[in-house]
């Protein structure tokens, strides 16, 4: 009798655990914006929980000068950036740049204008051209080699396997968002779910972001972001706006958007990095910079940049010897952050800089022991 009321017990047990289980596993991450819009959390600087690892300037030439940073890759002893005209390859440790990509034309092998840069498997880069609707195939010497052309063409990310994920923007007329093809690019799939929102009044050019080796996307209207894979793309992470999210009907009218627009979430982007989500948007005529912990789905900084009291915070204070700055980050990769400043603000720490430099870049490492915040 004692042995039956046991294994009664163990069932029970076994029961509760597969019960607690089920309720603890959630299939994907909400970030709930609304119920902390009101919320204050900027006690706290970059420092505290990231290490400054290098600080570099860019060096500055007639034919290397930024009005801004577009980072495609950081690689051991080398940045890569490009801008509307061309791609940089830049020491990381001098800053100077090392050799260019420069095609800018209408002949063969050329572009009128850069919408989106990757590189291949093979580092040969990938260059988006929307005016021309090539997408253009360059060695890593800048040879030209191959290009495609059509309305079924946009900026472009390269799965670990070879196969492409091409990201069609709203210019494109196409109802699909993204279309998955294998190396030899034919079509694998197609029809990314668009939320049933719309991109009208806001149009990003490259909506997929890397993240610990793997590819993410949201649309600019959207509110899920999806781990894309050559089979599926997964909800990954929700931004939960309720009552702040727009509607179709002032997102669709550039007229109810100027109105009525300021009264919702609107023009959010985000950049992963490690466990955090860093998270801008725009809601009642400020600007909001909030950092996450998206594993615990917590806020843990925000700053607020307010228009018409013009005061505020752009980013996230961070001490360079001694010196507060206000910085975002550009780029993320594993454990490293990077930043970019503008030369004005770089010379309040670094007399060395002028105004009229290219940005200077801040090489930043996750501290693990201060992690948790």
């Amino acid at each position: 009798m004692k042995i039956k009321h046991l294994s009664f017990f163990i069932l029970l047990f076994l029961l509760g655990a597969c019960t607690q289980t089920s309720v603890e596993k959630k299939p994907y991450i909400v970030i709930n914006l609304a119920e902390n819009i009101d919320k204050t959390a900027n006690n706290t600087t970059l420092n505290d929980f990231y290490k400054i690892e290098r600080v570099i300037p860019l060096h500055t030439s007639d034919s290397f000068l930024l009005s801004n940073v577009s980072f495609i890759e950081v690689e051991v002893d080398e940045f890569i950036f490009n801008d509307r005209n061309a791609v940089y390859y830049v020491n990381k440790k001098s800053g100077k740049l090392r050799s260019m990509l420069n095609k800018k034309g209408k002949g063969p092998g050329e572009y009128i204008g850069i919408d989106g840069v990757t590189l291949d498997n093979q580092d040969n880069l990938l260059i988006y051209d929307i005016n021309a609707r090539k997408l253009l195939k360059y060695s890593p010497n800048g040879d030209f080699m191959s290009h495609l052309s059509g309305d079924s063409i946009g900026p472009i990310k390269v799965l670990s396997n070879g196969s492409y994920i091409v990201n069609h923007t709203p210019l494109s007329g196409s109802e699909y968002s993204l279309s998955i093809y294998d190396k030899s690019w034919n079509l694998i799939r197609r029809n990314i779910s668009r939320d049933n929102t719309t991109d009208f009044a806001m149009i990003n050019f490259d909506n997929l972001a890397k993240h610990n080796g793997a590819y993410y996307f949201k649309q600019a209207f959207g509110d899920t972001i999806y781990n894309v894979t050559q089979k599926a793309d997964i909800p990954y992470l929700v931004l939960d706006k309720g009552k702040y999210k727009m509607p179709v009907e002032i997102a669709t009218s550039l007229e109810k958007l100027d109105k009525e627009g300021s009264g919702y979430i609107q023009r959010d982007s985000y950049r992963l990095a490690s466990n955090y989500m860093f998270l801008t948007y725009y809601y009642d005529n400020k600007d909001y910079y909030d950092i996450w912990d998206f594993e615990k789905e917590q806020l843990i900084y925000r700053g607020i940049l307010d228009y018409k009291a013009r005061k505020g915070i752009k980013g996230i204070p961070l001490l360079i010897n001694g010196v507060q700055v206000d910085v975002w980050p550009s780029f993320a990769l594993g454990d490293y952050l990077y930043c970019d400043l503008e030369a004005h603000e770089a010379m309040k720490f670094m007399p060395s800089v002028s105004e009229e430099d290219n940005p200077v870049i801040i090489e930043l490492k996750l501290n693990r022991d201060n992690s948790g915040m």
